[in-house]
């Protein structure tokens, strides 16, 4: 995870920069920080909501909670396949993030920042 978003905040964060003026760096760059951070905590929301359905309710409770970490044979089956539903639905957002991060790119970062930095 830590690969991926390094990758990911740096390249997306520097390209929604180069859209910006100068004097809206602060509001640009405190405005891209909270939307991601918005996305990270969904994703784990998402993860955990698909992850759970397969149990009970408050079994599922107790293991994101930290109350257990013990699951009955005839839970286990259901709650591994509950998270490999939640990895897939984690797959489809990312490919949609890459999508749309990809359809971003028009003109070479090195001429657009010449082109934004011109006094």
């Amino acid at each position: 995870m830590a690969l991926g978003a390094g990758m990911f905040f740096a390249a997306n964060g520097k390209m929604v920069m180069l859209d910006v003026p100068r004097d809206m760096y602060g509001i640009a760059s405190g405005t891209n920080r909270t939307i991601g951070n918005i996305g990270i905590l969904l994703s784990f929301i998402i993860a955990i909501v698909v992850s759970s359905m397969a149990i009970p309710r408050s079994v599922a409770f107790q293991i994101f909670v930290g109350g257990t970490s013990v699951l009955t044979p005839s839970l286990m089956a259901p709650f591994i396949n509950s998270l490999h539903m939640a990895f897939r639905a984690s797959l489809a957002l990312i490919a949609v993030a890459i999508a749309t991060s990809w359809s971003r790119t028009r003109v070479p970062m090195t001429q657009q920042r010449r082109i934004v930095n011109k006094p």
